[in-house]
């Protein structure tokens, strides 16, 4: 019997120490996704398109914005990460994997694009799925507004005395080596689970022309910096 398909627009945040097993359980969340980018801040992705310069992704998803597409986006620098939300602003039905989510976030701070994703994202079909290892990391806007939090083992009091917020299915004291608790959402954890194939609803044909009429991303202008031209980066796949 083939997976069931579910469609859903959704937020989810999945926390635990470093070698838990979250990006683990990212990889096989995302397996049967048609459209995703990966900000894979510590080179642990390999299934999909690898870029390391923003202006050949952005070449790349001005070409196949209307197709299925899997993109690995290895940042060099700061001002990379600060184009990506510019440049999937106008890009509708897709998931974000954001690793390492506290370099766009802090208790007391949150980037703009990213609330803005977060807080609207779901009414253009764009998803996140958010890993981090610590939750005090991360800004209570992004944990509110998650329809599903996972937490791998957690043994720190005050991690402890802060997930008491929240109604998870196991006791996160007694969990064993990669075994996670959830908080949200049921239906969703079947997606992580393999349970249920996650396809994106289709645009309404108002919401396809008025894509149509987008103009492309801007591609930045090229940037050659030494970093560049040692790893002479290229689309892999």
């Amino acid at each position: 019997m083939g997976r069931e398909v579910m469609q859903a627009n959704y937020n989810i945040g999945i926390m635990g120490k470093k070698g838990s097993g979250k990006t683990e359980l990212v990889k096989k969340s995302i397996v049967n996704m048609d459209r995703y980018i990966v900000v894979d801040v510590m080179g642990e992705y390999e299934k999909g398109v690898i870029f390391y310069k923003f202006e050949n992704m952005i070449q790349f998803l001005n070409n196949y914005k209307e197709d299925n597409f899997h993109i690995i986006f290895r940042p060099t620098n700061d001002q990379e990460t600060d184009y990506l939300f510019s440049a999937i602003e106008k890009l509708n039905r897709f998931t974000l994997v954001l690793e390492e989510a506290d370099n766009w976030c802090n208790p007391n701070k949150i980037d703009q694009r990213l609330l803005d994703h977060v807080r609207y994202g779901r009414h253009f079909r764009k998803n996140l799925i958010w890993v981090s290892r610590n939750p005090f990391e991360i800004n209570r806007n992004l944990t509110r507004q998650s329809d599903l939090l996972i937490t791998f083992v957690q043994t720190e009091p005050r991690d402890l005395e802060y997930f008491s917020k929240y109604p998870f299915d196991k006791d996160l004291t007694t969990l064993k080596e990669f075994e996670y608790a959830c908080s949200g959402d049921k239906e969703l954890i079947s997606v992580f689970e393999g349970e249920k194939h996650l396809e994106m609803p289709e645009e309404t044909p108002e919401e396809k022309k008025e894509l149509e009429n987008e103009p492309d991303a801007p591609v930045p202008e090229e940037k050659n910096t030494e970093k560049e031209k040692a790893e002479n980066p290229t689309e892999e796949i």
